[in-house]
């Protein structure tokens, strides 16, 4: 039998400071190719708050919790950016408390990218889509997968 595999909507920050690279590292973030990323939690506000003290820019995509595999997602990052009527290049880390009402607004969009990367990435494995922001899924279980940057290197 197959364990489930579990994905979030996460974010991204990049272009951080040594402080803010501290700061995600001490709160077990994954490291990406280009910074640092954590499932969006709506519990997780206080944590969000301490964000401010930091300069860094921020990005959308999908976690897979089993294996803390991030994969970026311009889709819902664009779309981010125009409910906060702000450019790409403009959304910093002052912004994962605007992720609760993202969250409400755009559930279907979240469900059908989280969809996408299943696909694309997981397309032999059962998957749970958990889009509760609230609830914190772990399980010991790591599934064996390369990151999308990874796939693409040359051998």
């Amino acid at each position: 039998m197959r364990n489930e595999i579990s994905f979030a909507l996460g974010f991204q920050a990049t272009n951080l400071s040594q402080g803010a690279i501290d700061f995600f590292e001490n709160n077990n973030a994954i490291k990406t190719e280009d910074g640092y990323a954590l499932a969006y939690r709506e519990s997780d506000q206080d944590l969000y708050g301490d964000l401010l003290n930091f300069d860094g820019t921020v990005s959308l995509g999908v976690i897979n919790e089993q294996n803390q595999m991030y994969y970026p997602s311009d889709t819902l990052t664009k779309i981010f950016a125009d409910d906060n009527s702000m450019e790409v290049s403009e959304l910093d880390l002052t912004l994962p408390y605007a992720l609760e009402d993202f969250v409400n607004s755009h559930m279907p969009e979240i469900q059908d990218e989280i969809k996408r990367i299943k696909e694309q990435y997981y397309p032999n494995d059962k998957a749970k889509l958990d889009l509760n922001p609230g609830t914190n899924v772990q399980t010991q279980t790591q599934v064996q997968t390369q990151t999308p940057a990874q796939e693409q290197a040359p051998v």
